[in-house]
């Protein structure tokens, strides 16, 4: 089996109670980290949770995000908030995502509910779930590229 690496695509709506939602990647094996930061910059008073994940190799995890983010133009924020659509929320982005997904026939799964939402307080015994999960050769496969 060809060495892949994994990456996420994750939702997060707005923590502060606005209609927008960040769409970012990180890679599936240190995504904890990138979630502990965004919760760090939360403060306690709210957790941090992307409901909604996508998964897949690396190289097709970046095409998407940049298929989202031309596709998508008219909705994002300015641009040093490049990662953030207005009025959006993750459930009513994913759509729009699955729609890019399909359309441009990227090998990418959406995650699986089980794991689902990510959240700061349970990352780390999920991220090992999900690194289990992912790297079966039967599941693996279906990432290859060709």
């Amino acid at each position: 089996m060809a060495d892949i690496t994994l990456r996420l695509l994750y939702l997060m709506d707005n923590p502060h109670g606005g209609n927008s939602v960040k769409v970012g990647s990180s890679g599936l094996s240190k995504y904890q980290t990138r979630i502990g930061n965004y919760q760090q910059g939360n403060g306690p008073d709210y957790l941090v949770t992307w409901p909604i994940c996508y998964i897949g190799e690396q190289s097709v995890i970046n095409r998407l995000e940049e298929r989202i983010k031309d596709k998508l133009e008219q909705d994002r924020l300015e641009s040093r908030l490049g990662e953030w659509y207005d009025n959006h929320t993750a459930e009513t982005i994913s759509p729009k995502i699955e729609a890019i997904i399909s359309g441009n026939r990227f090998k990418v799964k959406k995650v699986d509910s089980k794991f689902l939402p990510i959240a700061y307080e349970i990352g780390w015994k999920t991220q090992k779930k999900m690194m289990e999960h992912y790297q079966k050769p039967s599941i693996l496969s279906d990432f290859l590229i060709g």
